[in-house]
């Protein structure tokens, strides 16, 4: 194998689950300290930064992982009273996940801490270099999308 694309497989295979691994790691006495799991941190996190998913279906495809975790996530958030479940109004099939007050202000603690570690990862990387990273990352993704 061509040893550039070797270097980019390997740094592409291994930087994403060590820095997600690194993540958890470095909130895990926060998350003690709400009561959270990784997956109801994660679940309060998306609901906040990404306004368009609303449904459990769409943070699991958001986040990657199954929409029974998510469930599992969202029934116990909702028994904390860290969000509301109203019927869809477009799709009356399909369940809205809504921060309460107390969710959103937990969520954005989240995401002050989630920011402040991303600060810290991407420490030296200029604008210019994180812009044509987003667009690679982007590219790839449209690439695997293509071949499913």
């Amino acid at each position: 194998m061509d040893p550039l694309l070797r270097k980019f497989t390997d740094l592409l295979l291994s930087v994403p689950p060590r820095a997600e691994k690194e993540y958890h790691r470095k909130h895990r006495s926060a998350m003690d300290r709400m009561g959270l799991t990784e997956s109801e941190w994660d679940v309060l996190l998306i609901l906040y930064c990404r306004p368009a998913v609303t449904t459990a279906a769409g943070v699991a495809r958001e986040r990657g992982i199954s929409k029974s975790l998510v469930c599992k996530s969202v029934e116990h958030l909702y028994a904390r009273g860290l969000l509301r479940k109203e019927p869809n109004l477009i799709d009356r099939r399909q369940i809205s996940l809504i921060l309460t007050p107390e969710g959103t202000q937990l969520a954005a603690e989240i995401n002050r801490m989630t920011e402040e570690f991303y600060r810290v990862v991407l420490r030296g990387i200029s604008a210019e270099e994180l812009m044509v990273l987003n667009r690679t990352l982007q590219r790839l993704e449209h690439n695997i999308i293509m071949e499913e």
